[in-house]
């Protein structure tokens, strides 16, 4: 919702510059794969990918992270950003 609604109202620039924006598509990956980073074929060329302090690497590929790389209090931070995000800029 955000990403469409950044691209009606004219805001992708900003939506794109979000230190999470990267990031983000990733964690649905990670968690779906017990907690390992497999890797999809667009991923190798935005990786190295950071979000506070925390960085993905295609040295990471399928190696287990444990749960404190991304656990209920980083995705309670990262549904924070993104609403603060979304409601600075009008959603």
């Amino acid at each position: 919702m955000t990403r469409e609604h950044s691209k009606a109202v004219g805001t992708n620039s900003v939506f794109h510059s979000q230190p999470w924006y990267h990031f983000v598509p990733l964690i649905p990956n990670y968690m779906a794969h017990n907690y390992q980073f497999v890797l999809l074929l667009r991923d190798p060329q935005i990786l190295p990918v950071s979000w506070k302090g925390r960085s993905t690497t295609a040295a990471m590929s399928k190696q287990e992270m444990p749960l404190t790389f991304f656990g209920w209090v980083q995705a309670w931070e990262l549904f924070t950003e993104i609403r603060d995000f979304a409601a600075s800029t009008g959603i």
